[in-house]
């Protein structure tokens, strides 16, 4: 308990380090210590996550805190980490020494380390203890020595038991990726429980999310590259290097362990004891690598997995034990894992995984990319045409050659050449841009003269857009609008138009939202009637409206990860009404629909909706007079995110919403007067006007690539 204490507590410290300079929105290719940590003096030229894998290797050795060492001032004052404590003062001295015996003795290997000397007390004992000169041997299972035993199986068979224990090789090649659902536990999260999400990929592609409330703490390795990503920390994003790279690797590989065999050039065979039972250790060697002990029990199954990390003090381990193996597509996957090391212990329990599922490249890419580093464009549909940003809307100007004066109402980016765009106006139909809104065209006389409400492209064939329309009013608020084409759709890029209304009642057509794995699915919500669902393109619709009614629809959207999950805002109608408002959410495709709005403002006038791309399980939800809520449990749920009740979001109009994909926690509000940002998740807005006229109403928002 004391030591659980002490590595909590170090968690906490390094989640709380004074740092240099903030570099949550800069390039982080793995810096060095000194150059983000105040004061470094004998732990220069190491990267972050070495640097913190140190403080672990204090940690164990000593048995201590960081308050330990550090002057307790730490506890309210980053910066006091810095201060040169008589403790801190003879660590350097000693760490001087260690790396001196190192040099001169073991040609510069780090044979001698903390650990070596203080086994776990701050006072190095000096007399010899008779109970471990005669007391039974322990054998310690993540101790770095290793005593192959010649008369123990061969790694080859092994390995081959532990490769049919899982279901054969035939049933292994036949898994190629899966998404999983569960909990994590962690010191990163206080001890609380947690929603986790997993993103799995042959051979060795893995990413975790965990969704800690206010932000995401994220774990992705691409197959090359290895990330932790934590927000609400001094240094968010850190590259993992060296022995934790490879390391990071290896656990992505036992998800799909066909490869393990052929991962390492060299292989020792021993046996050691976990909870009283003999187990048979495999340990993998590769030159200039961390070894990788993986220990099977009589089941052939791998039940824990030891590997080291580099720190600037010598190797600490890292223990992975792997346990409630269950069946998936005839593969033993194990659903419950417990990772244990210097700087702390979590545990993920998975509940349900989704076997060979298409997974984006982007969701093993580096979490958290910098807005400046990713060159997006942000799009915002406004009352005086269309204005972007290239700078996370710090700044804004006008994108309106050619349409000057025209209020724009809808957006839609191809996601393939991101720098064509599509705007749909007020009273002038569609028109389009191939230069991120440098000039726009109209987009043929498809549209005509009506009133674009909503847009949608089909990712996989971005030619083939999708346009909701009504018939044009005299006024933007909407209070005229009558109905109009309905549903029109182009498969040339906005060149031609037809008609994809069959089955739609005469209605406006207010919301638009497709299924990303099969774009023939489509979703249409209009002002009087509720939502229609198409099956094949839009050749006919049907009503989707069990448990809605013919309710006014705001907003719809289908999960990405999911898309038999799809929500629906609705806005609610005029007095007398007896149609609901709020969230609903349908988890079958439209089929039927629940209330998905506990929590939400007593009159439930939902506007707009967002849902996080990185965690699917966060959404955001604008409402007419109450500003914006939050659900992190995917509708469950919900909480305000405004300042506070009298604050300036809780009486502005909001029109639109959008999470920026590139950057975990930032979300983007269209309101009757301009945008609002925030960058963590929510907690706190700030008017993001730069070079918007005053009173500007933003209609939509979108985010892209350039």
């Amino acid at each position: 308990m004391a030591f659980k204490a002490a590595v909590a507590a170090l968690v906490v410290c390094l989640l709380g380090a004074g740092v240099a300079a903030s570099l949550a929105g800069a390039p982080q290719q793995a810096p060095m210590a000194e150059n983000v940590y105040l004061n470094v003096q004998v732990l220069k030229g190491i990267p972050v996550d070495q640097f913190n894998d140190t403080m672990g290797m204090f940690s164990s050795a000593l048995l201590l805190d960081c308050v330990g060492c550090h002057d307790p001032k730490i506890t309210s004052d980053p910066k006091a980490f810095a201060t040169p404590t008589p403790r801190i003062q003879r660590a350097r001295q000693m760490v001087v020494m260690m790396n001196a015996l190192n040099r001169m003795y073991f040609g510069g290997q780090q044979r001698v380390t903390c650990f070596t000397c203080h086994n776990g007390d701050p006072q190095p004992e000096m007399s010899p203890s008779l109970r471990l000169q005669y007391g039974e041997l322990v054998n310690d299972p993540s101790s770095f020595k290793f005593f192959p035993d010649l008369a123990a199986p061969p790694a080859e068979k092994i390995l081959a038991r532990y490769l049919d224990a899982l279901g054969g090789a035939q049933r292994l090649a036949a898994l190629s990726s899966f998404t999983g659902s569960g909990t994590y536990v962690g010191f990163d999260t206080s001890d609380q429980e947690v929603p986790l999400q997993v993103f799995a990929r042959a051979p060795d592609q893995r990413t975790l999310i965990a969704d800690a409330g206010a932000a995401d703490i994220i774990w992705a390795h691409d197959g090359r590259r290895s990330w932790k990503y934590q927000p609400d920390t001094p240094i968010p994003l850190v590259e993992l290097t060296g022995w934790s790279l490879t390391g990071s690797r290896i656990d992505a590989m036992v998800l799909f362990p066909a490869g393990i065999p052929k991962a390492f050039t060299e292989w020792q065979v021993g046996y050691a004891e976990i909870d009283g039972r003999q187990v048979e250790v495999v340990r993998g060697i590769n030159a200039g690598q961390s070894p990788v002990n993986l220990h099977f029990d009589e089941s052939g199954l791998l039940v824990r997995l030891v590997r080291w990390t580099q720190t600037g003090a010598g190797p600490v381990p890292v223990q992975i034990d792997y346990a409630d193996y269950r069946e998936v597509a005839g593969v033993k996957i194990p659903f419950h894992w417990v990772t244990t090391w210097t700087n702390g212990q979590s545990t993920i329990q998975l509940n349900d995984v989704r076997p060979n599922v298409a997974i984006d490249d982007a969701r093993f890419g580096r979490p958290g990319v910098a807005r400046s580093e990713a060159a997006g464009v942000i799009y915002a549909a406004t009352s005086n045409g269309v204005f972007t940003s290239t700078n996370s809307g710090i700044d804004w100007r006008p994108a309106n050659a050619g349409l000057s004066g025209v209020p724009v109402f809808s957006l839609a980016i191809d996601p393939k050449t991101p720098t064509t765009v599509y705007a749909g106006t007020f009273g002038r139909g569609m028109f389009k841009s191939t230069d991120s809104g440098e000039h726009w065209v109209p987009a043929s006389a498809g549209p005509g003269d009506d009133t674009v409400l909503s847009l949608t492209i089909d990712p996989q064939r971005p030619a083939t857009i999708y346009s909701g329309t009504t018939a044009a009013s005299t006024s933007t608020t909407g209070s005229a609008f009558l109905p109009g084409s309905g549903v029109i759709k182009s498969t040339n890029g906005g060149a031609a138009w037809t008609a994809a209304r069959g089955g739609l009642p005469r209605a406006v057509v207010t919301a638009l939202a497709i299924d990303p794995s099969n774009p023939a699915v489509l979703y249409a919500g209009t002002g009087t009637d509720g939502v229609f669902k198409t099956t094949n393109g839009g050749l006919t619709w049907i009503a989707a409206n069990a448990g809605i009614n013919s309710s006014d629809i705001s907003h719809l959207v289908v999960d990405p990860h999911n898309p038999t999950i799809v929500y629906v805002g609705i806005e609610g109608c005029s007095a007398g009404c007896s149609s609901p408002a709020g969230v609903f959410k349908s988890t079958n495709g439209g089929i039927s629909w629940v209330s998905a709005s506990a929590g939400l403002a007593d009159d439930l006038q939902v506007v707009a909706l967002a849902i996080d791309p990185a965690n699917t399980r966060v959404l955001y939800a604008a409402t007419r007079f109450n500003g914006i809520f939050k659900t992190t449990d995917a509708g469950v749920t919900w909480m305000s995110v405004n300042p506070a009740p009298t604050g300036t979001m809780f009486a502005i109009v909001h029109f639109a919403l959008v999470a920026d994909p590139a950057n975990a926690g930032t979300v983007y509000a269209g309101t009757f007067d301009g945008v609002l940002k925030t960058t963590d998740a929510g907690r706190t807005w700030i008017a993001s006007n730069g070079g918007l006229p005053a009173s500007t109403r933003v209609f939509a928002l979108a985010v892209g690539g350039v």
